[in-house]
C-alpha cells in the first residue's frame, strides 16, 4: 500500500469514528469545557486580583504588562493557577484517549463510565506522573490547535503587543510559521506520553521513550498527516465562521432597526468571534485526540511489543454499584445546574466591567442618549442601550427626604423650566417636575428617575458611570449610592466618578471594591497611589500620548470627555485611551471598531442598508 493511499486511510477512519458519535462528544465536551471555564475563570480572576493588589496596580495595560509578568509574585501565582488548570486539561485529554482507544478498539463504552475509569487510573497512587504529564497536556494542547494559534497571532492584542515588543516586523509571518513547524517536529518525540502513560500503564520517561521508537523512521509520514488533517479542520472551521457570519447579519437586519444595524453587528461581530474560537478549539482538540489516539494503537499494533490488555478493554466495564451510579447522577445534575447558572450570569455579566481589557475602547453615553432623549432619564438610558454603549454616565444629587435621583446641574431650571434645588425638595415634590418637555412633545412629563429605577432598568443590559454631584447639604450621598449598589449586587456592573477626590475616599471606605474615578479638566499632576483612584476622567482636549501612557504605566485607566467629533473620536482611539464619553454612540462604534472587522462584511452591510 502507498504511502499516500495510508493516509488517505487513516483519514478516512479518523472521520468515520469522529461523525459516528460526534453528537455525543459535542455535548460531552461543551458540559466540560463550561464547566470548567466556570471554574477557572474566578479563580483566574482571584489570583490576577492577588497580583495586582501586591503590586499596587488597579488596571493592567500594554505599557505595564512586561513589568507585571517579570514581577516574583506574579510568576508564582501564574504556576499555581496553570498548574490547577493544567489538572484539567490532563484529565479531559486523558479521557477522551480513553474513550477513542476502546472504540477503535471495538468496545462499546460510555463517556460517564470512561470517566470514572480514567480517574482512578490517572489519580490513583500516580501523582509523579501528573505533576510531569501537565507540562505535557499543555505541549500537546498547542500543538493540536497550532492552527488556532496562527489566527490569534495576526489578531489577538496581546500577542500583536507582543511581537511588536520582539520587533519581527516584515518577518513575523515567516517567523510564526517556522515556530510553528518546529514546534511540531519537537511535540512529536512526545507525541504519544498520554497514550502510553494512560493506555500502558507506563511512567513519563519510559512513555517518552517508547514513543520514541514507534515513530522511528515515520516521522515525515506522520508530520505530513498532521498537516493534511488540521487543513481539513481549519476549513471546516472556517466554513462555521462564515455561515454563523451570516445568520447574525440577517438576524440583525431583520430586529434591528436600520439606524443600529451597524453598530449592533460590531458587538456581535466580537462575540462570534468568541464564540466560533472555542467551537474551533473543541473540534481541533477533539479530533488531533482520535487521530493521535489512531495512530498510537494503529502503531502498537505493527510493532514489536503490541499494546498490553489492558482489563478496560478485554472485559466488559462492570456494572456501577448504587452507590456510584447515584454518585454519577448527582455529579452530572450539579454539572448542570453548575453550567446552566453561571452561563446566565455570564450572558448578563457581557457587560461587566473589567478590571483589563488590554486595549479594547469602550463607549460611554454621555448623561445617557443624550442627543435623542432628554439626558438622566430612563428614555435616554434606554436609548443608549439601544445603540449599544457599554457605559452609560449620569449623574446623581439626593432629595431632602435622601431619595438620590439622577440630575446634572446644580438647580432645575434648565431640564424642567423650574429653579429649584433637589436638596431643598422632598422626593414627592421632584417627580411634580417635567423633565422631559424641555427636550421635545414627545418626551412632556417624563420624570426625573431615582438612582435605583435606573438600576432596575440597567442591570445585566448596561454598565454604570455614576457621577456623585456632592454639596455641604447632603453629607451621605456617597454612602448611600454605595448602599444602592450593594442592596442590586451591582458593583462589577458600576463605577463611581467625582470631582472631589474626598468623596472617592469615602466610596472606597464603604466598598473598596467599587472602581472610582477622579474627574479632572486639564492633564492630572500626582498619580494617586493609594488605590482610592482606578482611572481618570479627563477631557479630551488634554490628553496626550505622554500622560495616556504614563497613567497606563502606573496602572491606571484614561476616559476622556466629551468626544463627540470624528476627528477627535480617531485621535482618542489612535492615543489608547480606555473609554470614550460621548453624546455621539452610534458613530464612536463605527470609528472604534472599524478596523477590528472584516471590511468585506461592512461593505455587503452599508450595500444593503441603502
Amino acid at each position: 500500500m502507498s504511502k499516500k493511499t495510508k493516509l488517505s486511510l487513516m483519514i478516512k477512519k479518523t472521520s468515520d469514528l469522529l461523525l459516528k458519535d460526534i453528537l455525543r462528544l459535542s455535548v460531552y465536551q461543551v458540559l466540560y469545557f463550561l464547566t470548567a471555564f466556570f471554574i477557572l475563570k474566578p479563580f483566574f480572576e482571584l489570583v490576577l486580583q492577588i497580583a495586582m493588589k501586591i503590586q499596587g496596580y488597579s488596571y493592567i495595560t500594554m505599557e505595564n504588562l512586561t513589568y507585571f509578568l517579570r514581577k516574583p509574585s506574579t510568576i508564582i501565582l501564574g504556576l499555581i493557577f496553570l498548574f490547577c488548570a493544567g489538572i484539567l486539561i490532563l484529565y479531559e485529554m486523558s479521557v477522551l484517549t480513553m474513550i477513542f482507544a476502546a472504540k477503535i478498539q471495538g468496545h462499546r463504552v460510555t463517556i460517564f463510565g470512561m470517566m470514572f475509569l480514567t480517574f482512578k487510573k490517572l489519580f490513583h497512587k500516580k501523582w509523579k506522573n501528573i505533576a510531569a504529564l501537565i507540562p505535557a497536556s499543555y505541549m500537546l494542547l498547542f500543538a493540536y490547535n497550532i492552527p488556532l494559534i496562527l489566527v490569534l497571532f495576526t489578531k489577538s492584542r496581546i500577542l500583536l503587543y507582543l511581537q511588536k515588543i520582539l520587533n519581527l516586523g516584515k518577518w513575523r509571518i515567516p517567523v510564526i510559521i517556522l515556530v510553528a513547524a518546529l514546534f511540531y517536529v519537537l511535540l512529536l518525540a512526545g507525541l504519544f506520553v498520554i497514550q502510553e502513560c494512560i493506555l500502558d500503564d507506563k511512567g513519563v520517561q519510559e512513555a517518552i521513550f517508547s514513543g520514541k521508537r514507534l515513530l522511528k523512521g515515520k516521522m515525515k509520514s506522520h508530520i505530513l498527516l498532521f498537516v493534511i488533517w488540521n487543513g481539513i479542520l481549519s476549513v471546516i472551521c472556517q466554513l462555521l465562521y462564515i455561515s454563523i457570519l451570516f445568520i447574525s447579519v440577517l438576524v440583525i437586519y431583520i430586529t434591528v432597526k436600520k439606524a443600529y444595524v451597524l453598530a449592533s453587528f460590531y458587538i456581535v461581530y466580537e462575540h462570534v468571534k468568541r464564540y466560533v474560537g472555542f467551537a474551533a478549539f473543541l473540534i481541533f482538540t477533539t479530533a488531533n485526540t482520535l487521530l493521535v489516539t489512531y495512530a498510537y494503537i494503529r502503531l502498537r499494533k505493527s510493532s514489536e511489543v503490541p499494546l498490553r490488555k489492558s482489563p478496560v478493554w478485554t472485559k466488559k466495564i462492570r456494572q456501577f454499584s448504587r452507590i456510584q451510579q447515584v454518585i454519577l447522577v448527582c455529579l452530572l445534575v450539579f454539572v448542570l445546574v453548575l453550567d446552566v447558572t453561571n452561563v446566565k450570569t455570564y450572558i448578563r455579566g457581557a457587560v461587566k466591567w473589567k478590571n483589563s481589557d488590554l486595549g479594547n475602547v469602550r463607549i460611554t453615553a454621555h448623561r445617557g442618549a443624550s442627543d435623542s432623549a432628554p439626558e438622566n432619564t430612563l428614555p435616554a438610558i434606554q436609548k443608549a442601550i439601544d445603540e449599544t454603549a457599554d457605559f452609560v454616565e449620569i449623574d446623581v444629587q439626593e432629595t431632602k427626604d435622601q431619595v438620590v435621583v439622577l440630575m446634572h446641574d446644580p438647580d432645575t431650571k434648565r431640564t424642567t423650566g423650574k429653579k429649584k434645588f433637589i436638596w431643598k425638595m422632598t422626593y414627592e415634590q421632584v417627580q411634580e417636575l417635567d423633565a422631559g418637555g424641555w427636550f421635545s412633545k414627545k418626551y412632556k412629563d417624563t420624570p426625573i428617575p431615582t438612582l435605583e429605577e435606573t438600576m432596575l432598568l440597567a442591570k445585566g443590559k448596561i454598565n454604570l458611570n455614576i457621577e456623585i454631584k456632592t454639596n455641604q447639604h447632603t453629607p451621605d450621598l456617597e454612602e448611600h449610592v454605595v448602599d444602592l449598589i450593594k442592596k442590586y449586587r451591582m458593583q462589577d456592573q458600576c463605577v463611581i466618578t467625582c470631582v472631589h477626590y474626598s468623596s472617592l475616599v469615602k466610596v472606597k471606605k464603604a466598598d473598596k471594591n467599587i472602581k472610582t474615578g477622579y474627574i479632572t479638566t486639564t492633564s492630572i499632576g500626582n498619580i494617586d497611589k493609594k488605590g482610592v483612584v482606578d482611572f481618570y476622567s479627563m477631557k479630551s482636549i488634554f490628553i496626550n500620548k505622554e500622560n495616556v501612557e504614563n497613567l497606563h504605566k502606573n496602572g491606571k485607566e484614561v476616559h476622556a470627555w466629551t468626544v463627540d467629533k470624528k476627528n477627535e473620536i480617531r485621535r482618542m482611539k489612535l492615543l489608547g485611551v480606555d473609554n470614550l464619553i460621548t453624546n455621539k454612540v452610534v458613530l464612536a462604534r463605527e470609528i472604534v471598531n472599524k478596523n477590528d472587522t472584516n471590511q468585506n462584511l461592512i461593505n455587503i452591510i452599508n450595500y444593503v442598508l441603502k
